[in-house]
């Protein structure tokens, strides 16, 4: 038996199929292993709930020797209530010194009977009268029988023996089990890096390693100062720029780009493959020293060795550019980037912190374009505390009570126009009278879902003041409101029909109503985005490219989709006095206007910006040389007749 037994291979490996001969071997009608009171291996079933397994352990516990057994546990259980009722008889071999280790054998309750002999007695015994023999004294064995049906049938000893005997081969087994299982605790088993848990012992590992060369640095310069009669006056503060001036090391996590993109095309047994290649990549690039942990999914953390800080310089741009190198599975070539965010370590770090500070950096990576590096500043941590209470007052407020327009005139440049024109710029109201800003709002309202909640507000309150102002005594002047859209509400197949509905019932007309693009949105045109700009374009309301030159900007927008209006980025029109914007917008221009586009330019604080597109024969112009946004009742007053001739 065991020989038969592989004690080289980890738990329950070694002990596969086994289960039978160890019960046969005493008889057993189950066996369980235990380490620590947990049960590591079972063969047959002891048929017990949790609480009478823990109440036997508890029990067994208390009992003394190497082994100990009965076949009438009822009898020999205390508290007698709590005695497992299916179990009757029992074998423990106890391994370790506390009885939580232990090998236990159980059978179950059986009826069978014991029959019972005395010595012999002088007993009257009578034949019948008709008998020869009758009245003539015998001798017999008095004897009885007894049912037993609360035992099991009792342990020989020659199997209490095996037991004893199987004493030493249960502590291997649970020594080498236990080393596995803790391996297995700690390590991630699909790439064999640490996982989340082993890491974050490294870093605290790392954090106190730092402070004993701290501690140690700090006792050398005190002996040092002493031996010279000098006093340190620099009390917390030098201490703190000695502990900045000295070793740090390095936390960085790591993501694939679009690794989901990856999964959902390839296939998940492709994801998986491409995570080990990630991880072996990792494992190459990094200095013996250094760490690589898999935190889950495409997660990656690094841990990278204590060290002073122009070590660290060019290390995590070298593993990013040793991911981006081409991969190769099965009949699949691909190639990959990653984003990384990196925080900086010191004798006073706290490990939770770091790793908040790399998730940040991380963020910020993916939000530069990603395929890059950033590290952890304090602007990060304030930038995302914002975000975070701004998402608390999206989900606690009202959209349609929250959302308050405003608006910023665009004034005609080239010609004068019969038609006044303003972009809707909005602000979140807060419970307390707050005004967030869109630049921190409406990004966290894409994240958490609210973008096409917020968007329907706009459009409805927009609709409501075209109604007001057509009805109102506007001396013939027609109004027109940009309106800026997500690509989630473009994507909502609903979208342009319920917006061309809501103008029909308010009796706007559609050409009151501008809706603005970003090029972004234009990366992965979708056929539901496709077919919403075709429905609302031939519905009448007009579309306009807003920040056109600062993104991915392709010539093929302008011509294969329905835009009537083009948006110069204000960065452009900020450098126009510059020689290579000023040509840049020039080009614009001519262009959108070869293609019957019209042009506004947005971001205009300065008489000679407006006198350069003036030249360019720029069609709108928008900025604080006439207005800053204000709320609609006062935009609206606004008397900008004469604005275009400044």
């Amino acid at each position: 038996m065991v020989g038969s037994i592989d004690l080289k291979q980890p738990f329950p490996l070694g002990f596969h199929g086994k289960a039978s001969l160890l019960r046969k071997l005493v008889n057993a009608d189950a066996v369980q292993i235990f380490h620590h009171d947990k049960p590591l291996f079972a063969g047959g079933t002891f048929e017990l709930s949790g609480s009478e397994i823990k109440a036997l352990l508890g029990f067994l516990r208390l009992q003394s020797g190497p082994i100990w057994s009965t076949d009438c546990l009822s009898g020999e259980f205390e508290p007698a209530a709590a005695y497992p009722r299916r179990l009757a008889g029992v074998m423990a071999v106890f391994v370790g010194a506390d009885n939580t280790d232990l090998l236990l054998f159980g059978r179950r309750r059986t009826r069978y009977q014991v029959r019972w002999g005395a010595d012999p007695v002088p007993l009257p015994f009578f034949r019948p009268e008709n008998e020869r023999s009758c009245g003539w004294p015998s001798r017999d064995f008095q004897a009885w029988n007894e049912k037993r049906t609360h035992h099991a049938k009792p342990w020989s000893d020659v199997e209490v023996a095996t037991g004893i005997a199987l004493r030493a081969l249960t502590q291997q087994v649970i020594v080498t089990t236990a080393a596995h299982f803790e391996n297995l605790a700690l390590h991630d088993s699909l790439t064999g890096l640490p996982n989340r848990e082993y890491f974050r012992q490294l870093l605290l590992e790392s954090v106190q390693a730092c402070a004993g060369e701290q501690h140690s640095g700090d006792q050398n310069g005190n002996r040092g100062g002493d031996q010279n009669g000098s006093q340190d006056n620099g009390g917390m503060q030098d201490r703190e720029q000695e502990s900045c001036d000295g070793p740090i090391f390095g936390v960085g996590l790591l993501d694939i780009d679009h690794f989901k993109s990856i999964n959902d095309t390839l296939g998940h047994d492709i994801g998986d493959r491409l995570l080990q290649i990630v991880a072996e990549r990792l494992v190459t690039a990094l200095p013996p020293e250094a760490t690589a942990a898999r935190l889950g999914g495409d997660e990656f953390a690094l841990l990278l060795p204590p060290c002073y800080e122009d070590v660290l310089d060019g290390m995590p741009e070298q593993i990013i550019t040793a991911l981006r190198e081409p991969v190769i599975i099965g009949h699949d070539r691909f190639s990959v980037t990653s984003s990384m965010g990196l925080s900086l370590g010191h004798a006073r770090s706290e490990p939770s912190e770091l790793l908040k500070q790399a998730d940040l950096a991380l963020y910020q990576a993916k939000e530069a374009g990603r395929n890059c590096v950033r590290g952890f500043d304090s602007s990060l941590q304030q930038r995302a505390r914002i975000e975070l209470e701004t998402n608390w007052e999206l989900l606690a407020g009202d959209t349609q009570s929250c959302v308050e327009l405003w608006l910023q005139p665009q004034v005609p440049i080239r010609a004068s126009s019969g038609a006044r024109r303003f972009e809707v710029l909005t602000r979140w109201r807060t419970a307390d009278g707050r005004l967030i800003m869109p630049t921190d709002y409406i990004a966290a309202a894409e994240r958490n879902g609210m973008i096409r909640a917020v968007t329907a507000s706009v459009l409805r309150q927009a609709i409501l003041l075209l109604r007001e102002q057509l009805l109102a005594d506007n001396k013939g002047v027609e109004i027109v409101l940009a309106v800026n859209v997500s690509a989630a509400d473009l994507d909502d197949i609903c979208f342009a029909r319920r917006l061309l509905e809501d103008l029909h019932a308010a009796d706007v007309p559609p050409d009151s109503l501008e809706l603005e693009i970003t090029e972004s949105m234009l990366l992965q045109v979708t056929p539901a985005l496709k077919n919403s700009l075709g429905l609302i374009s031939r519905g009448g309301v007009s579309l306009s490219l807003d920040d056109f030159g600062s993104g991915f900007s392709s010539m093929a927008y302008l011509r294969e989709l329905p835009i009537s209006c083009v948006k110069i980025d204000r960065n452009f029109i900020g450098g126009i006095a510059e020689v290579h914007d000023r040509r840049l917008v020039g080009g614009i221009i001519a262009l959108a206007h070869s293609l019957d586009k019209q042009v506004v330019a947005e971001g205009i604080e300065r008489i000679d910006q407006l006198g350069l597109l003036r030249e360019f024969g720029c069609d709108w112009g928008q900025g604080y040389l006439w207005s800053k946004p204000l709320l609609p009742e006062q935009a609206l007053a606004l008397d900008l007749s004469r604005a275009c001739q400044n």
